[in-house]
């Protein structure tokens, strides 16, 4: 019965490091797709004359966003894009792992979208892209530093519960 206990508080302190980790890594993910996301919103402005809508139809469509969850919530038949990409990504802002930052980063996104001329979004998004570049390098040292710290706790966590129970 002991040595079944010692297993399970090993697996349990492992899975729990494991998922404060990939939380961390996570965020890099999302973060990433978001750059992209930027990347791709700027090259349909600019060469593909996109209206709103249409941009954010491709963008929901493309399987290189999977992490950016909050885009198959928008809901664009409705007139205020704007309002209904902040209403998707509150919804959603849980489930990508983003800090507050981040968040507010992608509601910024979501009101230069449309709300001007072609080339005053344009530089826009290239002041959010510089941003976005910025707050991937602070995620990446993040999960790089603090993703082993987890994983090992977790373990080291597990073991020394299974070590009392012995």
């Amino acid at each position: 019965m002991r040595l079944i206990i010692c297993v399970i508080s090993i697996f349990l302190g492992s899975f729990i490091g494991m998922y404060k980790s990939n939380f961390l890594k996570d965020r890099v993910i999302c973060l990433q797709q978001i750059l992209v996301m930027i990347e791709k919103m700027q090259t349909y402005i600019k060469y593909e004359r996109l209206q709103t809508s249409g941009i954010i139809k491709n963008l929901i469509n493309d399987n290189n966003l999977s992490h950016l969850y909050f885009l198959n919530d928008i809901d664009i038949n409705k007139k205020n894009l704007p309002k209904e990409w902040e209403k998707a990504v509150d919804k959603n802002k849980a489930k990508m792992n983003l800090n507050k930052n981040d968040v507010t980063l992608l509601l910024r996104i979501g009101q230069i979208l449309g709300a001007s001329d072609v080339q005053t979004q344009i530089s826009q998004f290239e002041t959010v892209n510089i941003l976005t570049m910025d707050y991937i390098k602070e995620a990446q040292k993040n999960y790089n530093e603090n993703g082993k710290l987890y994983r090992s706790l977790g373990v080291l966590g597990g073991v020394f519960v299974a070590i009392l129970f012995v």
